[in-house]
């Protein structure tokens, strides 16, 4: 797990981690009080998302909604006033619904372990409730990464110009709070979402600086015609060759300035059994990868 709790929430950071996971959760809980140990989750709202490469270098990666979960967990003790009055919900409203131990694996299966977790306030608070019920459930709260997005508002946002930077206000401040009913679980994440769509866009110049897409090679097969002869590789993003007389990746209909060309020429001599482009360049035939 990479934890950016006393360090910057950088560009450099946020690519890293969209290349290397598949996945980016938001989520937000519900609890009856602030500690971990004592106090139990009674809501749980995630919204799942696909980390989709992009076949533009100016917008590498897209995020892309899979699925979204809300949970109502009867903590099996009373609720305070203070926990009524925040939330809304009451004893009777969370007497029928599931217990932890029965909708912990609902919450686990729903967490990939290789994906980013996102909240606000997340590093502090509602990842140390997950890592409590993980614990009591006998397991381990695992992911790749996370995000806090307060964090994210407080390095990128000035104090003199948003005032406080509870959720309400910057959702508010970003112009992203429409029709968001603060202190829902669910509404929380779904505003979390949105201010991180409105922030991260601040890293944009840093998380798109240097991004080479590594196209995954479906075929690669000689051909010759009018005097050229080339070894094209049949990408998920287009035909890419490889001109033997010229000795350079030539593409008619992608710019390859975005085309991590190391890449792509590794995948290529891997498929067919060499070990260097000139080698390559020797190659006759065709070779379909499953």
């Amino acid at each position: 797990m990479e934890e950016l709790i006393n360090s910057e929430i950088t560009g450099n950071f946020i690519r890293k981690a969209f290349t290397d996971c598949s996945n980016m959760v938001f989520f937000d809980l519900e609890t009856t009080g602030l500690d971990p140990v004592e106090n139990r989750i009674i809501e749980f709202s995630a919204v799942k998302f696909d980390i989709c490469k992009s076949t533009t270098a100016t917008e590498p990666f897209v995020l892309k909604e899979r699925d979204k979960i809300t949970v109502y967990i009867n903590p099996e003790e009373p609720l305070s006033e203070k926990i009524v009055e925040i939330t809304g919900y009451t004893d009777e409203f969370l007497a029928d619904k599931p217990t932890e131990v029965e909708v912990f694996d609902t919450i686990r299966d729903f967490i990939p372990e290789n994906c980013i977790v996102a909240g606000y306030n997340n590093n502090s608070f509602d990842n140390c409730f997950m890592d409590s019920l993980y614990k009591r459930n006998g397991d381990v709260f695992r992911y790749s990464y996370t995000v806090d997005v307060l964090k994210m508002a407080r390095q990128l946002l000035n104090k003199k110009d948003v005032g406080s930077f509870n959720l309400t206000n910057i959702a508010h401040c970003l112009g992203v709070d429409e029709g968001i009913a603060f202190h829902k679980a669910s509404d929380d994440t779904e505003a979390t979402i949105r201010v991180f769509g409105s922030l991260v866009t601040r890293l944009k110049d840093e998380i798109t600086e240097n991004i080479l897409i590594k196209p995954f090679v479906n075929s690669v097969y000689y051909s010759s015609f009018g005097g050229s002869e080339h070894i094209n590789a049949n990408t998920v993003i287009g035909l890419i060759f490889y001109d033997i007389l010229k000795k350079r990746w030539q593409s008619s209909s992608i710019n390859l300035s975005g085309v991590d060309i190391d890449y792509l020429t590794e995948r290529c001599c891997e498929a067919v059994g060499v070990g260097s482009i000139g080698e390559l360049a020797k190659f006759r035939g065709e070779k379909l990868l499953i």
